[in-house]
């Protein structure tokens, strides 16, 4: 099935992540993107608001829900992890 939310390589989008405490939102910069079954998706990016050195992400993640506008997914590498991710 055609995924509803096409993420793109090189593209900007904005990410809040849930992990635990305050949510954070930040631009990202998708460096890579590879989706698997059962709507896991492996995403790589340049996460913005972190600080130089920390700033170079991946995470593994599974989708909970997609739409035209975004996607909901739980990171599968660390516990209690959320993202929402959308267009810029």
């Amino acid at each position: 099935m055609k995924p509803l939310f096409h993420i793109e390589l090189g593209q900007w989008y904005q990410i809040t992540v849930i992990d635990g405490g305050e949510p954070v939102d930040s631009p990202i910069r998708v460096d890579e993107v590879k989706r698997g079954p059962r709507g896991r998706v492996r995403l790589g990016f340049y996460h913005a608001h972190y600080p130089d050195g920390v700033r170079d992400k991946v995470y593994d993640l599974r989708i909970t829900e997609e739409s035209q506008g975004g996607i909901v997914a739980k990171a599968l590498d660390a516990e209690g992890r959320w993202v929402h991710i959308r267009p810029l």
